[in-house]
């Protein structure tokens, strides 16, 4: 019978498996037998029902450095909040129609290029949905959406699994109606799952069009993120040249940039939409 690992190829460049050596502790010639401890590990667990592939396994041990200890909780966090908030994590086939309505309605935007350090970026636009459940989509979509772009992200894609990934959240449009949509123990429960029970690498939070109402609601959410997360928190205002400061304009969308730019960019949103729900079909 073949091994689990026979079946991976690891798809990192050069760059980034440097980055995975350096970084995260991974050895690739001890990569087997710290899957094989964790596997060995899961076996005496009943309770516990996963994959046991690489690919699989792998996003967790690099989010927590390679040590099996902190791996163990952080697994089990993201089985146990998949259970305890099971509707947010049903049926996450990106050509479900629900979830489809929210990508096109450009809430969550993944940029096709990534940065110059190897990050996807992803820009969140919260103003952009709909809350009420007039349209196709109900609240419990929005969050299927946002895990379904997640599982792409992080156990799908293994250079994120590495270089993590850089927000941009865009609070124009951002109504006190539509926060007011997510019940608090929602928004607390959604902090902490993406926070503690995921293994996500957020490397940067950018947070553009911020006026008076939205600066209030930016502090709520900051107070239940960990300090950690809440230093890798940059405000931008409403000035876009505070942005291109630290993202660079050929990276962004075409609606993002002056009518005097005449350089490069990644598309219009449509077209980015278009790419984005093509790649999570394939």
């Amino acid at each position: 019978m073949s091994s689990p690992d026979e079946e991976y190829v690891c798809t990192l460049d050069d760059r980034t498996l440097l980055k995975a050596i350096n970084e995260l502790n991974e050895d690739p010639d001890k990569r087997p037998a710290a899957l094989q401890s964790l596997r060995q590990w899961l076996e005496q667990q009943p309770h516990i029902q996963c994959p046991t592939d690489a690919r699989f396994l792998l996003p967790f041990l690099r989010a927590r450095y390679f040590g099996e200890p902190e791996t163990r909780i952080l697994l089990q966090n993201f089985l146990k909040r998949r259970r305890k908030f099971s509707k947010w994590f049903q049926n996450l086939d990106p050509s479900d129609s629900q979830i489809q309505a929210v990508i096109d309605d450009g809430a969550f935007l993944v940029l096709p290029q990534r940065d110059n350090d190897g990050r996807k970026m992803l820009i969140i636009r919260p103003g952009n949905l709909d809350f009420s459940g007039t349209r196709s989509y109900t609240r419990q979509d929005i969050f299927r959406t946002y895990a379904c772009i997640m599982d792409y992200l992080y156990l799908l894609d293994e250079m994120t699994s590495v270089n993590g990934a850089v927000a941009i959240v865009d609070l124009g449009n951002f109504t006190v109606k539509q926060y007011m949509a997510i019940t608090k123990e929602e928004k607390a429960d959604f902090l902490q799952t993406w926070q503690s029970g995921y293994p996500a690498r957020i490397k940067k939070i950018h947070v553009y069009n911020i006026g008076a109402l939205a600066d209030v609601i930016l502090n709520l959410i900051k107070f239940c993120m960990t300090e950690k997360i809440q230093q890798r928190v940059r405000t931008h205002g409403q000035a876009l040249e505070s942005l291109y400061r630290e993202v660079p304009m050929h990276l962004l969308p075409k609606e993002y940039l002056p009518s005097t730019y005449e350089g490069s960019h990644v598309g219009t949103e449509s077209e980015i939409i278009d790419i984005e729900v093509r790649d999570h079909k394939t």
